[in-house]
């Protein structure tokens, strides 16, 4: 009888610890996680990295005049939550009337105001502070740099690269064809002048003649038409070129820039 009791106290107690281990089993089994979004796209940077995007940016921010003026063409304005002060000079932007339907003004040196815009792109040239670039990443920002175009093929290279940036390839693709069509409209209008009867021109920076290889200027000068009298000194590489040799090369017309 004895025996009989501690069996069945033994069973009752086996019972209790195996309802026990099933119970804390029960409590620890891990939560099902849930699976992160995958990328719609991923680029590569001017700096190598890697950006990758669930969805197309909404909340841009624009930290350069250039982008300023390239975005506003590619997106709706409300996707656009901030650009540069200098979109809205008149001496240096061509989009002044068209960044009124964007409130956001924002510096590249300010990375606090920046952060309190929420935003989900952040685009850089590469040519922005490295210190800025790493305090933004450092925050958690999605920045994007961008390489920065000296000629007309880099804008063009920009503006299909910001289209892909945003997801609006097409929007890109648009832009292009307009700026060909005007190109190919101003030729037409002026017809071709011969190379004997072109004028000869020097670009005048604040700090004098400056000369670039692979200077906008040079593509302004092709298309007008003229020649950059600074292009017969052969440089290899940008230089402010000295006032002897601006007057051995005796210019038709000097090209001052408007903006200080």
């Amino acid at each position: 009888m004895e025996k009989r009791r501690k069996w069945h106290s033994m069973a009752l107690l086996l019972t209790l610890l195996l309802a026990l281990s099933v119970l804390c089993f029960g409590c620890s089994k891990p939560k099902l996680i849930e699976p992160e979004s995958k990328p719609l796209y991923t680029l590569t940077d001017a700096t190598g990295t890697k950006v990758s995007f669930t969805k197309k940016p909404e909340r841009i921010v624009s930290l350069s005049i250039s982008t300023d003026e390239i975005l506003l063409d590619l997106v709706e304005p409300k996707r656009i939550v901030a650009l540069t002060k200098y979109v809205d000079d008149e001496g240096i932007s061509n989009a002044t009337d068209k960044a009124k339907a964007v409130k956001g003004r924002v510096q590249a040196g300010n990375p606090e105001a920046i952060l309190a815009l929420r935003p989900d792109l952040i685009l850089l040239p590469d040519f922005s502070s490295a210190d800025t670039i790493q305090s933004l990443r450092e925050m958690q920002q999605p920045v994007y740099v961008y390489k920065t175009p000296y000629n007309l093929a880099g804008v063009r290279a920009c503006i299909k690269e910001l289209g892909q940036v945003v997801g609006e390839e097409a929007a890109a693709q648009l832009i292009l064809q307009r700026m060909e069509a005007r190109l190919s409209q101003l030729q037409q209008k002026m017809g071709p002048i011969p190379a004997t009867e072109q004028k000869r021109v020097i670009f005048m920076s604040d700090k004098g003649a400056y000369y670039s290889p692979e200077h906008s200027f040079n593509d302004i000068c092709k298309h007008a038409q003229v020649v950059n009298a600074l292009s017969q000194l052969h440089f290899a590489k940008p230089v402010t070129v000295g006032q002897e040799e601006i007057v051995r090369l005796n210019p038709d017309a000097f090209i001052l820039s408007g903006w200080v």
